[in-house]
């Protein structure tokens, strides 16, 4: 899920960021047990969360805007 911006509140705090292609792409992870939780990629212009990563998602800030038909 793509935000274009994000305030990290969990208990791990800001995660742990690896560049996986020089330049081009970050990921996050959690400091404390490892899961993975964002993606920055230098040509989209959000931060994607691994949904799962949230406490909370029932959120109204969660209903999809862009979805690919099937």
């Amino acid at each position: 899920m793509g935000f274009q911006t994000v305030t990290w509140t969990g208990e791990g705090g800001e995660p742990t960021w690896y560049e996986t292609f020089e330049g081009e792409a970050k990921r996050g992870f959690c400091p404390t047990c490892g899961s993975r939780l964002a993606a920055i990629d230098s040509d989209i212009p959000e931060i994607g969360i691994n949904v799962t990563a949230l406490d909370d998602t029932c959120g109204p800030e969660l209903v999809p805007i862009h979805v690919l038909p099937r």
